[in-house]
């Protein structure tokens, strides 16, 4: 390394990030102190001195302890961490951290989070696709390709007739640019 440090555009390549994550860390840092910011030469900025070994630190959090952006420049920075609202799971709620950076790994918080939205979501009703076929077929209303796919669980329709789930389905038409499909339950 040089006096001048070390290229703002060598950054993704050092951390092995994208060139996007590296932006948000240096704006991370300069929010918290705005004297932290690369030194412009020409057309080229460079991260010398402290500010490198502070990214250094930073990606050290982010990467390996599986930090926000945000704790992980209160942290290298010595700020106090902010008073976090508790979830549900008793782990700070992170959802007004400005940037989660992906690391390869979900972290523990995330993992907890979605399983605590899975959690709370109801069961989905297994009845719930024969209700809808059947109330279709006794209204006889024609659903269009996509829909009826969807329905089915079904990537797409071919031929003009399919039986499944106990009812029998028969190309009538269009629906707009799609085929048009009425619904029939079987004895």
């Amino acid at each position: 390394m040089t006096d001048i440090g070390v290229p703002v555009a060598d950054l993704p390549k050092r951390y092995n990030v994208a060139r996007s994550q590296v932006y948000s860390r240096l704006d991370a840092l300069k929010q918290r102190e705005p004297s932290l910011v690369p030194e412009k030469r020409g057309k080229k900025a460079y991260v010398s001195g402290q500010l490198l070994e502070l990214m250094d630190s930073l990606h050290v959090l982010i990467s390996q302890q599986g930090e926000t952006v945000a704790e992980a420049a209160d942290t290298v920075l010595n700020i106090p961490p902010q008073t976090r609202p508790m979830s549900p799971t008793g782990q700070p709620d992170r959802t007004q951290d400005s940037a989660m950076v992906p690391t390869g790994e979900i972290p523990s918080e995330l993992a907890l989070l979605a399983s605590a939205i899975a959690a709370n979501q109801p069961p989905p009703d297994p009845l719930a696709r024969y209700r809808q076929l059947e109330e279709i077929a006794a209204h006889g209303w024609e659903l269009p390709t996509s829909e009826l796919a969807h329905l089915l669980g079904l990537k797409t329709l071919s031929g003009s007739e399919l039986e499944r789930y106990g009812f029998r389905f028969v190309k009538v038409g269009k629906a707009g640019i799609e085929s048009a499909w009425k619904v029939e339950k079987l004895s």
